[in-house]
């Protein structure tokens, strides 16, 4: 797709119907604006006691780029998820590229509070789908990664 726009939207649908496929997960909005925010996808999170219970509700955001993403970015996604009464806890940062090392960085010294950003990026995207594990299994694989660190 040549159009920015359009490749935005495509990937936000792209990582909507794959966090719909997450036992547990209900994908309620995708593209939400209003006059201070732009949230990719919310999604309301029925599962306890599990890698991905801690949050009642799931923020994700999705940047088709071709530069990576960076510290700006995910200081904006953080943000956004604190905004949201304490509620999403768990946030998913998804690009077609990659993130600068910085993000990591950041996510790192983030590590404290109760929040977690799992990072999916380019080379991590197409194998929540071409995995033999279920979508399920994968999205909890690398919500664990990133909470351990890897």
């Amino acid at each position: 797709e040549k159009n920015k726009q359009k490749k935005g939207a495509l990937l936000e649908l792209l990582v909507a119907v794959l966090l719909s496929q997450v036992e547990g997960f209900e994908v309620t909005d995708v593209g939400i604006s209003n006059r201070t925010q732009q949230m990719d996808v919310l999604v309301h999170n029925r599962n306890v006691g599990s890698a991905l219970g801690a949050s009642p509700i799931i923020l994700a955001e999705a940047k088709n780029w071709k530069n990576p993403v960076d510290t700006k970015e995910y200081a904006a996604f953080v943000r956004k998820r604190q905004s949201r009464h304490d509620r999403a806890k768990l946030g998913y940062l998804v690009t077609t590229g990659r993130f600068t090392a910085g993000v990591t960085s950041e996510r790192r010294r983030e590590s404290m509070n109760q929040t977690l950003v799992v990072f999916v990026d380019g080379s991590k995207l197409p194998t929540l789908w071409r995995s033999q594990k279920t979508i399920t299994e994968c999205v909890e694989r690398i919500t664990i990664d990133a909470t351990v660190g890897t």
